[in-house]
């Protein structure tokens, strides 16, 4: 088997096993698919640096980390685009404080 073959055939169990489990389901933000093509990519780069394509611990984490904290952040800038989430204010740190928008009624979101 070649080495992309390799790291196509770990990946697909990888992605098996986290789907199995209850990962989704804490890491609502993470993009299976972008959670997939990074962890192919990292594994590409082990195979080139070290030739192992298995991941660490601490690569597995990173990559999680990166892939839910782009997710996260779509979701909060998608909903400050269509409105909503609105500014509030600024807090003495200068970081912006938003809120829902008091135009939308949450028991719409709920039942949708």
């Amino acid at each position: 088997m070649d080495i992309l073959s390799e790291i196509i055939e770990t990946a697909d169990n990888m992605m098996s096993e986290l789907e199995a489990s209850d990962f989704y389901e804490q890491y609502l933000f993470c993009d299976p698919f972008k959670l997939r093509r990074e962890f192919e990519i990292q594994m590409q780069r082990n195979w080139e640096q070290v030739e192992d394509i298995y991941l660490t611990d601490d690569q597995f984490m990173d990559i999680v980390q990166k892939v839910t904290e782009e997710g996260i952040n779509k979701t909060f800038g998608d909903m400050v685009m269509d409105g909503t989430l609105v500014m509030d204010s600024v807090n003495a740190d200068g970081e912006l404080i938003y809120k829902l928008n008091p135009e939308i009624d949450i028991d719409d979101l709920q039942s949708e």
